[in-house]
């Protein structure tokens, strides 16, 4: 079945671009709209706005020129309007992101039971069903849930079991950059074939590309 392609974003001030997608794709839902649909790269995204990927897709948005945000498959998220700040609120509702951020008052993540407050630029947040975990690799995030809050910081994750903080332990950093990595293209002409004869005179480019 064919999906139709994302409308280009109807709001002048936008919070976040598209950069990559992987597998199966990424579906964006505009404000208002019943509807979800395929999204490309170079897609702005706006408050009110939902994106999602399903379980053989990936991507990673870059939000305004202060953070970028790596989701995993499975992950469903949507950009709420600013509350009590500046800084753009986003609200995971199930999966995994890895954000890594230049501005530490860039971001603020809600979830069904905690909120997460950027200030640190390298981290992981995983919504599952009634659990929240916090893996911080660089910086210090607070998390709280309305009674208490908790100070992560770097190489340190914690825990939220339906609104219940657990302990302080050792990021397990080496699981998530599993997936997380990103590398941004560093060829900008057509690869050539693997099977491609070689050319008469070979340049040593063709075969960093190949």
């Amino acid at each position: 079945m064919t999906r139709a392609v994302g409308q280009e974003a109807a709001c002048d001030d936008w919070v976040a671009v598209v950069e990559t997608v992987e597998g199966d794709g990424l579906e964006i839902q505009r404000d208002g709209s019943d509807a979800w649909l395929l999204a490309e790269a170079g897609q702005r995204l706006c408050i009110g706005d939902s994106i999602r990927s399903g379980p053989f897709s990936r991507g990673l948005i870059r939000q305004s020129e202060q953070a970028t945000i790596r989701i995993d498959a499975d992950t469903a998220m949507t950009f709420g309007a600013p509350e009590d700040d500046s800084r753009t609120w986003l609200d995971v509702i199930r999966g995994i992101i890895f954000v890594i951020s230049r501005d530490s008052r860039a971001l603020k993540i809600t979830t069904p039971y905690a909120t997460a407050g950027l200030e640190g630029t390298e981290f992981v947040v995983a919504v599952d069903g009634d659990v929240l975990k916090v893996e911080v690799y660089e910086g210090a995030v607070v998390v709280e849930n309305g009674e208490a809050e908790v100070v992560v910081a770097s190489n340190r994750q914690i825990g939220v079991d339906a609104g219940a903080f657990g302990r302080l332990e050792t990021a397990s950093r080496e699981r998530t950059l599993l997936w997380a990595l990103y590398y941004p293209p560093l060829l900008d002409r057509p690869l050539p074939a693997a099977d491609a004869p070689a050319p008469a005179a070979v340049p040593p480019a063709y075969f960093v590309a190949r």
